[in-house]
């Protein structure tokens, strides 16, 4: 017969229980002060995803998959994110078999949880500035292959993808250096701010029309089964 919980084991058990929902959320949410201001633990509250304030998707933005999508999944991502690294994967998996999606990327760098975020998303755009979108795609995925997450990339290994993509390297550690797309960055991160109605997690991602009439959010990296539901449900309703 099983023993009944005292106070103690009681508030054990429901601790793990908590712990163990944070985990599996996969996403670490914070109350946004700013660049340079605080961070508390907070719980991010429901949001009607037709009341979402997402920045429409425009030329400017990083796109990968279908060339007339029907549906876009906008994703805020931080490259020191363990969780981004895992997301990234089930990404390029939903791309690689979606015809009719298209993978939005915006940078969402948690200074912080990782310092080493916001110089990797601006070195993402360097890339791109001097290889074009493929390149840009190309290094951001060389970066979730090569980092663990929480700032364990070797900052050294930045002018080494460059390279890889047979990138001039004085000239992409003079971008890099010049801070010149640092404004890009910390407007991608404003948005990310915005979306999440005052917090900031990652990944978050909202899967939406592209005409903006059906939205719907993915919290943390959920599995790719949960994703193709929900992807699933927008073009359902398109219908």
């Amino acid at each position: 017969m099983n023993q009944p919980l005292d106070n103690k084991s009681s508030l054990s058990v429901s601790t793990a229980i908590v712990l163990a929902g944070l985990i599996i959320a996969g996403s670490i949410i914070y109350v946004w002060g700013g660049r340079d201001g605080g961070f508390t633990d907070t719980t991010l509250g429901a949001q009607p995803p037709a009341e979402i304030p997402i920045s429409p998707v425009s030329p400017e933005d990083h796109i990968r998959g279908a060339e007339n999508p029907g549906i876009y999944v906008v994703e805020f991502s931080d490259t020191e994110c363990p969780f981004c690294k895992r997301f990234h994967l089930t990404m390029q998996q939903i791309i690689a078999e979606a015809d009719d999606v298209a993978w939005v990327y915006r940078h969402s760098p948690i200074d912080a949880l990782h310092d080493r975020a916001r110089r990797e998303a601006e070195a993402a755009e360097c890339a791109a500035q001097m290889g074009g979108e493929g390149a840009f795609w190309s290094y951001l995925d060389r970066i979730f292959e090569e980092t663990m997450g929480n700032d364990s990339l070797d900052p050294s290994l930045l002018s080494q993808f460059a390279l890889e993509l047979s990138l001039d390297e004085d000239l992409f550690i003079e971008c890099l250096d010049s801070g010149r797309h640092a404004e890009r960055v910390e407007a991608q991160l404003k948005d990310a701010v915005m979306v999440q109605g005052g917090s900031i997690g990652t990944p978050y991602s909202i899967v939406m029309s592209a005409d903006g009439s059906e939205k719907q959010v993915i919290e943390g990296a959920q599995p790719i089964e949960v994703v193709r539901a929900i992807i699933a449900s927008v073009r359902e309703r398109l219908r």
